[in-house]
């Protein structure tokens, strides 16, 4: 029973977060996802596994590391469906172009792009590349575990947004999904944190943990001021953020 949940649970969180072509339960999903929101993690490792490959057919391909980052974050936002860069130009648009909540919010809700989400776009898009491009450099399992455990924390870092805040509107993803409990959204992000201190050390976990800590306090703080809660694009919106932060965070440490 344990096990089928499990695996029901993590099916709807693959479905959610990424466009690998399984077929869709849409009511299920409504009516699950916050009970699946610990999955998140996991379903992240898996992103962070199939980077991880792709670049190693790179290595083998011999291309340079900057064609190599441009192609893996295009590869990223291929399996993601750009899931989480929608979310980011939206909160852009709506936090930057609207003079009220209400009207932030249904900027957000405008399926055309404006200035401020074509900037967050590009800029995001190369801060991971020039991110990314020393990273090509090393060897490659240190680079897949970062990878894994960057794409991981970033998405078990949504959950946590949405068991401490409350849905922005009655409409969309964010308020279908239900309220995330916040022993399951702690058990996502334990769940990266852990990683991250086997794979690549007690420092970097703790590191890792204190910037995911800022950036969710921040981030809730903003979301709370501008919207009045979370949505499904300020959840995107704050994958995308941690995971610039994370890459900034692991290139340094490497670094030094």
């Amino acid at each position: 029973m344990f096990l089928l949940k499990f695996l029901t649970h993590l099916y709807l969180a693959v479905t959610f977060l990424t466009r690998l072509p399984l077929p869709i339960i849409r009511r299920q999903l409504d009516q699950s996802l916050a009970d699946s929101a610990y999955c998140f993690a996991i379903v992240g490792a898996l992103i962070g596994a199939l980077v991880a490959g792709f670049v190693w057919l790179l290595q083998v391909l011999g291309l340079t590391e900057l064609t190599s980052a441009v192609l893996v974050v295009a590869f990223t936002a291929l399996v993601t469906g750009a899931l989480h860069e929608d979310g980011l130009a939206d909160c852009c648009d709506g936090f930057g172009g609207g003079h009220n909540r209400e009207r932030k919010l249904e900027i957000m809700k405008d399926s055309r792009i404006g200035t401020y989400g074509v900037l967050a776009l590009v800029l995001g898009a190369l801060l991971k590349v020039a991110l990314l491009a020393p990273l090509m450099e090393g060897d490659l399992l240190p680079l897949a575990l970062i990878v894994v455990a960057v794409h991981s924390l970033s998405r078990s870092s949504m959950p946590v947004l949405m068991a401490y805040t409350a849905p922005a509107k009655t409409s969309g993803v964010a308020s279908k999904a239900g309220k995330v409990t916040v022993s399951n959204a702690g058990l996502g992000l334990g769940l990266s944190l852990l990683f991250i201190w086997i794979s690549l050390g007690f420092g970097p976990a703790l590191w890792a943990s204190v910037l995911c800590f800022v950036v969710l306090t921040i981030w809730a703080w903003i979301s709370q001021r501008q919207v009045g809660g979370h949505t499904g694009d300020t959840l995107g919106a704050l994958q995308q953020i941690i995971e610039i932060a994370l890459l900034a965070l692991f290139t340094s440490y490497l670094g030094s």
